[in-house]
């Protein structure tokens, strides 16, 4: 297994925002980028966390920037 094999949450963020609005929905629309298998798992196992969780997601896809700027200041990049 290859070490680049993958990009970084950071990585996938800033592609996602040189990316049109059509693109970033078609991006997260496929299965291998798709939110919905973590949502679910969200809603079944932390259903108190499903709408910040939902509503980031979508941010993700609407306003990638502010989405990053939210999870900069949460220190996840």
């Amino acid at each position: 297994m290859c070490d680049d094999d993958h990009l970084t949450k950071e990585e996938e963020i800033l592609m996602l925002m040189k990316m049109t609005y059509k693109e970033r929905y078609r991006y997260v629309s496929n299965p291998i980028h798709s939110d919905a298998d973590y949502l679910t798992m969200i809603k079944r196992n932390m259903p108190q966390k499903y709408p910040v969780s939902w509503l980031l997601r979508k941010m993700r896809i609407c306003f990638p920037a502010l989405y990053y700027r939210i999870n900069k200041i949460r220190g996840l990049y």
